[in-house]
């Protein structure tokens, strides 16, 4: 059964209304008894995690799915009142693009990338409009662009896609949707794989198309807030199904489901409480006074081309240093520097002059003698764990490997127990061990990831977005387990995240990037709640925010 729509009935007639929607492949059921409503010019915002069947939910309204797959979609889909599940093709694909238009998660994968950015809009409007005059349509076509941020002197029009970066794809992709001036837009994650300044950017351009278009928004999204900044009303969705609808001040003040107040929980924000351990360890000194890790005045380029040219710095003249016990976070976009200083740190690549001091030992430079003992006390967890863990080995062997290279054991009984005491510090059962990364979530694959980068009993472990591939919920769970495991055993973590609200939760010291240089850095709290420097500014304007703030201890109404 759905979940009771919290708000009041809307009295005119919903631009589209849902009831009932059930979505089978094969034998398996992705979505059962979802009913929602989207009223004209409005916006509704779809919130869940991977598998909710929110995406599913999205593609069954204009039958998007593939030839090859085996659909059984049962319900009632009304868009002007017409019941497009029984609607012929011939008649659905009319209105797709003209009435309904999609704008997907990675528009690199949804553009042709052999032809001009320009033509795939051009051709969207001739497919539903006819033979207009060629000018005309150009000049359509530029005009909306620069409506979308796309001015006529960066040439987009006669551009290939791969010229330009995620965020002018994704508007040329926004273009195209609504070239034709649907009724509805579909967004799903149309900002996922993009930066937190670029994701805000397009946002608001959503926000002005469905103003100046007069269009209604069917917004998709992982991220509780950012929805709750853009939508009228949101739909929360879990293994298929509906599990709460209203209002989005009834959602957000006063979820009653569970699991909202669960996804809201584990959302970052920038008005989120300290968490009480760290707070105490920022007042009391407990890290220690002692650099661990100080890099100095690092540079690193890389060369590309057939010609050898080199590329602008990708670090210039970086300096940090980390203590004992403290978690220094390495905030930036992509392409500021951050991962190439990780990589430099854990000598994965040399930079090209500067200091790495670690715990004494000078690495730039250093010969193999000095980074055998080193290697074993810096360790590093990275993005994917899916690509970093060999999918031909078990997890025991995975997690042991490391004590069996630098012979610290060679037996196998020894080996297991080790692995399995790893497993279960970092939340896993014993016999995990016997099974393969390919059969656990992802966030069960980065705690394995985490497990075996502990099996040196590094002094240093170098966390390289750990979590932006996860959900919100195993994201918050990571992040307390790495949380735990540094006040247990005094680690010190250097936090590679493009996350500003998730830096200032967890770390004890900010170092800001941009473009291969340091912009900001000091404490936490004070680089990011009183920043000086414009860059760390526009990241924390970028960060989506509840705009109706709720009480996380028990979901209960906050007061004002």
């Amino acid at each position: 059964m759905s979940a009771t729509k919290l708000s009041n009935p809307d009295p005119a007639p919903p631009l589209l209304s849902v009831r009932n929607l059930s979505v089978r492949f094969g034998e398996g059921s992705a979505v059962s008894d979802v009913s929602f409503d989207v009223a004209r010019s409005a916006t509704l915002g779809v919130v869940g995690e991977s598998g909710s069947g929110k995406s599913v939910t999205s593609l069954a309204i204009t039958r998007l799915f593939p030839k090859s797959a085996k659909v059984v979609i049962g319900g009632a889909i009304e868009f002007r009142g017409r019941n497009l599940i029984s609607m012929p093709e011939s008649d659905l694909r009319s209105i797709r693009g003209a009435g309904i238009s999609y704008v997907f998660q990675d528009p690199l994968s949804a553009l042709n990338p052999v032809r001009r950015c320009g033509d795939q809009v051009t051709e969207a409007i001739r497919i539903h409009e006819g033979r207009i005059d060629r000018d005309q349509v150009r000049e359509r076509v530029e005009q909306l662009f620069e409506r979308l941020g796309l001015p006529r002197s960066r040439g987009i029009f006669e551009k290939y896609p791969h010229e330009l970066s995620g965020g002018m794809r994704q508007r040329v992709m926004i273009a195209m949707a609504l070239a034709c001036r649907p009724a509805l837009l579909v967004a799903d994650e149309p900002t996922t794989a993009l930066d937190v300044i670029v994701q805000k950017q397009i946002v608001d351009l959503l926000r002005e198309a469905v103003r100046e278009f007069d269009t209604s928004l069917l917004f998709i999204s992982h991220d509780l807030a950012l929805v709750s900044s853009l939508a009228d009303e949101i739909v929360v969705m879990r293994h298929g199904r509906v599990v709460e609808y209203g209002a989005t001040e009834q959602v957000v003040r006063n979820p009653v489901d569970p699991y909202t107040q669960q996804l809201w929980k584990a959302t970052p924000t920038l008005r989120a409480p300290l968490r009480p351990a760290l707070a105490t360890r920022r007042t009391d000194g407990r890290s220690s006074s002692k650099d661990l890790l100080k890099v100095s005045s690092v540079r690193h380029s890389f060369i590309w081309g057939n010609g050898g040219k080199i590329a602008p710095f990708a670090l210039d003249d970086v300096s940090l240093s980390a203590r004992e016990g403290e978690t220094v976070c390495v905030v930036g976009e992509s392409g500021s520097g951050k991962s190439t200083l990780a990589r430099c740190v854990a000598g994965l690549i040399a930079p090209d002059n500067g200091s790495i001091l670690f715990d004494g030992h000078e690495l730039v430079g250093a010969d193999a003698k000095v980074w055998r003992g080193v290697r074993r006390d810096i360790q590093m967890v990275f993005q994917d764990p899916y690509a970093s863990l060999n999918p031909r080995m078990k997890v025991a062997e995975l997690v042991a490997e490391g004590l069996l290279i630098n012979g610290i054991t060679s037996s196998k009984s020894e080996l297991r127990r080790c692995a399995t005491e790893l497993l279960e510090m970092v939340g896993m059962k014993a016999s995990h061990g016997d099974r393969y990364p390919h059969q656990f979530s992802g966030g069960q694959r980065q705690r394995i990831a985490i497990a075996r980068a502990l099996a040196l009993r590094p002094k240093l472990l170098i966390c390289d977005e750990p979590v932006t591939s996860l959900d919100v919920s195993v994201r918050a769970q990571i992040v307390q387990l790495l949380t735990d495991i540094q006040d247990r055993e005094g680690l010190a973590y250097l936090f590679i995240t493009h996350d500003i609200a998730l830096a200032r939760q967890i770390g004890d010291r900010v170092v800001v990037m941009n473009q291969g240089r340091v912009v900001e850095a000091g404490e936490a709290t004070a680089v990011i709640d009183r920043p000086t420097q414009d860059y760390t500014k526009a990241l924390r304007a970028a960060v989506p925010e509840m705009p109706l703030e709720f009480n996380r201890n028990n979901g209960a109404k906050a007061t004002e």
